[in-house]
């Protein structure tokens, strides 16, 4: 964290709108030393885990202001006040304000009723700061001195808007046998795309994306998913569109279309381009808060030196565990993956666990 003014968030995407809206706040006053802790209230977990997070952030940063707000502060914003690590408590309406930046009040906790408000403050913010990360790895092992390899795994997100947001991620490994007639092997991955999630009407997500693929495989890999005993090397282009949208509370549906151009070379054969059209079409049953179960409907057609069309079913119940992160447990009662980026192997049919998460 640096030492000016940091935000946490819990909650909604709405929160996240608005930690951005004192984020432009706190800069324009010069608020300098401080950490935002926007928090939520909707569930006591959501307020157990900013209580944990304040408490950690004192000790790692002991000399900086916490100021508390959000939901929960603004609920019960006497718990939060009695916390020794908190500074200031700030409602909800008051974290909208610019003067609560340029004029810090003296008083520990400054929370109106928002009941009483009659005005509804502008949210003016043009954009989302982004976020990326970098990882470089060089390997080398001992019992093969001669074999190293290099790897990178990279990403960025940019927020354009509350509504938009730009995806971007790079996987890329190296790998070489130091001798005279070793051919290199290198594995590269790349996605760029858009998601779109309307905070004014969030029951709507939407991603589309861009995929290239190259696997381009060493002297030692004779045995491939694909060919068995060739020497393989692959590249492909993948576009792909997901569509989720709650129909009402027990009910959503998502819709995913993708279509890959794959290219595969040989030593033994010439070059063949195999193209893959997907359709999926899934329903999304909300028992409860916490559990689902969907029912979904693929078909996959291939053309090109592979002509087929292969198409089924797959049912699946999964939890919500944490925050954003489900698990689930399901049965694929066709033979092919919904991820064009995996080798088209045929052989995902039966039982399946999947944890999936939300950003």
């Amino acid at each position: 964290m640096s030492e000016k003014v940091d935000i946490v968030t819990f909650g909604c995407r709405l929160n996240t709108y608005e930690s951005e809206v004192m984020r432009t706040h706190a800069r324009e006053a010069g608020l300098d030393d401080a950490i935002i802790v926007n928090t939520c209230a909707v569930t006591k977990e959501a307020e157990r885990q900013a209580r944990q997070a304040i408490r950690k952030l004192r000790r790692e940063r002991p000399t900086a202001r916490i100021i508390v707000t959000g939901c929960a502060a603004q609920v019960n914003p006497g718990q939060f006040a009695g916390m020794p690590e908190v500074d200031q408590v700030v409602g909800n309406a008051e974290k909208l304000q610019a003067a609560t930046f340029q004029t810090p009040s003296a008083e520990r906790i400054v929370v109106t009723d928002i009941m009483q408000l009659r005005e509804v403050a502008e949210h003016l913010v043009s954009g989302f700061e982004g976020r990326a990360r970098a990882f470089v790895e060089f390997r080398r092992d001992q019992d093969s001195p001669r074999l190293w390899q290099w790897v990178l795994r990279d990403s960025v997100q940019y927020e354009i808007n509350p509504d938009l947001s730009f995806l971007g991620k790079l996987d890329y490994g190296f790998s070489r046998l130091l001798a005279p007639d070793d051919i290199p092997a290198s594995f590269v991955e790349f996605s760029t795309g858009f998601a779109c999630r309307p905070v004014a009407h969030d029951k709507l997500n939407a991603l589309a994306r861009y995929t290239y693929v190259r696997d381009l495989a060493n002297d030692l890999q004779f045995s491939t998913e694909t060919f068995q005993g060739v020497e393989t090397d692959e590249s492909a282009h993948i576009i792909s569109a997901d569509v989720a949208y709650d129909l009402y509370k027990y009910l959503g549906t998502v819709e995913k279309l993708a279509y890959k151009k794959g290219i595969f070379r040989t030593a033994f054969a010439d070059e063949a381009e195999v193209y893959n059209f997907l359709i999926a079409h899934r329903f999304n049953f909300h028992v409860t808060r916490k559990w689902d179960v969907a029912l979904e409907y693929r078909v996959l057609w291939q053309g090109g030196a592979a002509d087929s069309i292969r198409h089924g079913s797959l049912v699946e119940i999964d939890r919500e565990f944490y925050d954003y992160v489900r698990l689930g447990l399901g049965y694929n009662f066709t033979d092919f993956d919904d991820d064009l980026r995996k080798p088209s192997s045929f052989n995902s049919h039966g039982p399946f666990v999947r944890m999936t998460g939300k950003f």
